[in-house]
C-alpha cells in the first residue's frame, strides 16, 4: 500500500510570491550549495538551495545578518518546482523556491510565534 505525501504545495511554478515562512535547518549538498528548510504557518514544507549557510537579511545600511533557526521571516520567491521528499523514509510534498529576496525578519527563533 502507497501512503498518500503528506502537506500541500504552494502556488504556482514560475509564479512569484510573497512569504511568511519559519526557517527550519540547513545543511550543505555534496556539491557545497546549502539546503535551507522552511515551514509555511500551516506546516507545509518549502526549501531553496543557496550559497549562504542562512536566509540573509540585509538592512539599508548595508550592513546585514543571518536568520537563526526557528525564526520568523517574510521575503518575495519564485516557486521553481513541486516535488515529493521520500529521502529517509519520508514521504512529503515540497515547494522548492528560487531568487529569495527582500528578507524582513518578523520574530527570533525564541519567540516561535505565527500570531502577527
Amino acid at each position: 500500500m502507497i501512503n498518500e505525501a503528506q502537506g500541500r504545495y504552494i502556488g504556482q511554478p514560475k509564479e512569484r510570491y510573497e512569504w511568511v515562512l519559519k526557517f527550519v535547518s540547513s545543511h550543505t549538498t555534496s556539491r557545497g550549495y546549502y539546503v535551507h528548510n522552511y515551514i509555511d504557518r500551516e506546516g507545509n514544507s518549502v526549501i531553496a538551495f543557496d550559497d549562504d549557510p542562512a536566509p540573509v537579511v540585509k538592512e539599508s545600511e548595508g550592513s546585514s545578518f543571518e536568520i537563526q533557526e526557528d525564526a520568523i521571516f517574510k521575503c518575495k520567491a519564485t516557486v521553481n518546482r513541486h516535488s515529493i521528499n521520500t529521502f529517509q523514509g519520508n514521504n512529503v510534498k515540497q515547494t522548492i523556491i528560487n531568487r529569495v529576496a527582500d528578507v524582513k525578519l518578523l520574530f527570533h527563533g525564541e519567540d516561535k510565534q505565527w500570531d502577527y
